[in-house]
């Protein structure tokens, strides 16, 4: 009989990762909304690398990409390169860039649970990973999440593969792995380490092949950080327990009612609540043997470092544990398998664990979930936005002029400075947009931005409502627009600019040079 009928496991998980693509097609098609404000700058980014590429000036490309973001890994805005070349320059082609992942995701599982469990535990991983909600809507998404959790599935797996690197020619495939991670996020190295970690005190690898495997990473990882290493470690450190995290979120990072959002926030879109209740119940059918057994150890060393760390930051953005979530899918995958062995109830368990995570799916992407099964992060389609933003930065353009540099004085999702600016890239206009900037409510902040980005003009928003918008905006605006109204800042009117919906705008022009520092 052929091999690969014999693994029924395998079609599973590359049955999970074909459903997973065909409703992440699905639901680009029917996505009318525009990217959000972080999703929006990758694409900037990602439209200035394409745009020297496809322009064949590979010596800007080069610059482009050593200069991209400063404090946050490239690989996001480097990934969706090859669909711009099929579909065309867009953020559908973007999101599109996950479908890749979703397969490499399933596959590495795969690998996993059939290396530590069986072939059936190994399917089974696939397609628990990729039904969690959290991962389901992230994968729906222009953020970099879906292939950080990919590829620190695939880093694990090969890992395992090569028995601690008593394999040596698994290094360089780690050493690749390990580089494209570092350029997902500079925090890719957390979820591996402890597996690693363990796994390298039962016995040490030879020096020729870990050196081979680091030189291979460092040669693809700094070719980036060698530029950028000072600024990523730094805003990394400061976004998740530093000043940057305080101004956003002002409860201490162990206060209880947190705490207990953050855990209730990870069961709902994790393994979900009846997940982590199966896990819990076959954890303590296995007793002891759960931490004996290799397989639930590496899991779970991959899962709690990850969770502890989210825990005792100040944000407890779910989103920083993708990498680690599908450990959660090898540890339940594997301890179903454990406790149904050798039982005639096997199958019809198995299957049920199977048909409640897709039900949950199927129902998430309906947009019918209940809302203990619900992302934070979404996961439906959206409705269009009311105002045309690509049309508005045609307006804008042809209005300032070659050489503008614009604020833009509204910081709604779907109306910014960050969509303004993907757009204008895409498209070629000769104009730099630009937000009021991490003022931090001070309207002297923004003032001294505007100084230092040599802005030519001010783009003024009416109709948004305070609530819409960040807590720290509103009064920065205000204070603006009465500086601008004195004659405190070089302002003059230049017309009113037609936005669409309920929202009216004035543009106004500089005439002179900003001399001021505050109010």
């Amino acid at each position: 009989m052929n091999a690969t009928v014999r693994r029924p496991g395998a079609w599973l998980a590359a049955a999970a990762a074909v459903a997973a693509g065909a409703v992440l097609i699905g639901h680009v098609r029917l996505d009318a909304a525009p990217p959000s404000f972080d999703e929006a700058w990758y694409l900037e980014v990602s439209f200035k690398l394409w745009n020297a590429l496809s322009d064949g000036r590979l010596l800007d490309f080069a610059r482009e990409y050593a200069g991209a973001f400063r404090f946050k890994a490239p690989l996001v805005s480097v990934l969706p390169l090859p669909f711009y070349a099929i579909l065309g320059p867009s953020y559908d082609a973007a999101v599109l860039a996950n479908i890749p992942a979703l397969a490499l995701l399933a596959w590495s599982l795969y690998g996993l649970g059939r290396r530590f469990f069986s072939d059936a535990a190994g399917g089974l991983a696939a397609a628990f990973a990729l039904s969690f909600p959290l991962n389901a809507a992230l994968s729906r998404l222009l953020f970099v999440e879906t292939w950080l959790a990919a590829l620190t599935a695939a880093f694990l797996w090969r890992w395992a593969e090569s028995d601690a690197l008593r394999r040596p020619a698994e290094a360089p495939r780690l050493g690749v792995l390990l580089g494209l991670g570092l350029l997902s996020k500079v925090s890719f190295f957390i979820p591996p380490s402890l597996p690693v970690a363990l796994s390298l005190r039962e016995a040490r690898p030879a020096e020729r092949p870990l050196k081979l495997l680091l030189t291979v990473a460092a040669a693809i990882a700094l070719t980036w950080y060698a530029w950028n290493l000072v600024y990523v470690a730094g805003y990394a450190f400061k976004a998740s327990f530093g000043d940057i995290a305080a101004k956003y979120v002002t409860v201490p990072p162990w206060d209880p009612a947190s705490l207990g959002r953050f855990l209730a926030a990870l069961l709902r879109e994790g393994p979900g609540y009846p997940g982590s209740l199966l896990l819990a119940l076959c954890l303590g059918l296995l007793g002891r043997r759960a931490l004996t057994e290799p397989g639930l150890r590496f899991a779970m060393a991959w899962l709690l470092p990850s969770i502890i760390l989210v825990a005792a930051s100040r944000s407890k953005d779910l989103r920083f544990l993708a990498a680690a979530l599908p450990g959660a899918a090898l540890a339940l995958a594997g301890a179903l398998d454990l406790v149904t062995r050798e039982r005639r109830a096997r199958l019809p368990i198995l299957t049920g664990a199977l048909a409640l995570s897709w039900t949950v799916f199927a129902l998430q992407a309906a947009g019918r979930a209940p809302s203990l099964a619900r992302s934070d992060y979404g996961s439906t389609s959206r409705p269009a936005s009311a105002w045309d933003t690509e049309a508005l930065a045609r307006t804008l353009s042809g209005a300032a002029g070659p050489g503008a540099v614009i604020v833009v004085g509204a910081e709604h999702r779907q109306l910014n400075a960050n969509i303004l600016s993907a757009w204008a890239v895409r498209d070629r206009l000769p104009v730099t947009f630009i937000h009021y900037g991490h003022m931090e409510g001070r309207v002297e902040a923004a003032v001294a931005r505007l100084s230092e980005k040599d802005a030519t003009h001010i783009l003024f928003v009416d109709g948004l409502q305070p609530d819409q918008l960040p807590s720290m905006v509103p009064g920065v605006d205000a204070a603006l627009r009465a500086l601008v109204k004195r004659g405190a800042l070089p302002f003059k009117d230049a017309g009113a600019v037609a936005i669409g919906g309920d929202l009216t705008g004035k543009l106004w022009r500089r005439e002179g040079t900003i001399r001021m520092s505050g109010s």
